[in-house]
Parts: C-alpha cells; structure tokens; sequence
C-alpha cells in the first residue's frame, strides 16, 4: 500500500503526539543496512519516533533499518547513568557499544 506524503506527514504527527505523552526513557538504537550493523546510537527520547527524528536532526543517523532496545533496566545507580550520558547521543561502532554495556553490566 502506497500512501500519499500528506498522509505519511498526519501520521507521522500522530504518531509523534502520541509519544509525547509517554516518560522519556533510554533506548539502544542499533542501525543496519546490508545485514550489517553500522553503528549505535543511545538516546533518551518519548519513544522511537522522537528517537529517529532527534538523531536525524543531530546529523548522526547513519540510516538503515533501525531496532529500538529499551535501555532503562540497564541503568541501576548514578554512575551507570552518568556513563551512559558520556556515551549518549553519538554514533558508537558496535565494538564501543558493547565495551560499554559489558561496563555498565558489571556496574550493576
């Protein structure tokens, strides 16, 4: 089903509107294309609407198919969270983002 751009954009806006309503959380982006992984981003955004269009705004969406994880449970104490926010809003390769979810598991 193709849809027209003036329908992608009113449901975009809904879909938008509806997670605005949702609390921030962490997510683990992790961007692929080619069945390969290209990069992680982690943000804390309403959901993975606001997730996508902030990391775009902030040019480091690589593009590709894009797979929200839930990040939260992650983050158990303040310097989890302050490892995190060091770590938050760039592209990670996959070896930096596992590095530091190995740290942030054994901080926990």
């Amino acid at each position: 089903m193709t849809i027209s751009d003036d329908e992608f954009d009113l449901r975009m806006l809904e879909s938008l509107t509806e997670e605005s309503e949702q609390p921030l959380q962490w997510f683990w982006m992790s961007f692929a294309q080619n069945n390969k992984c290209v990069g992680i981003i982690l943000t804390k955004q309403h959901g993975p609407m606001h997730a996508t269009r902030a990391t775009h705004r902030m040019k480091i969406n690589p593009g590709g198919d894009i797979m929200f994880i839930p990040y939260d449970d992650r983050i158990k104490n303040e310097a989890a969270r302050e490892l995190v926010e060091q770590h938050a809003n760039k592209l990670l390769t996959i070896e930096e983002a596992q590095r530091l979810d190995v740290v942030l598991m054994a901080m926990n």
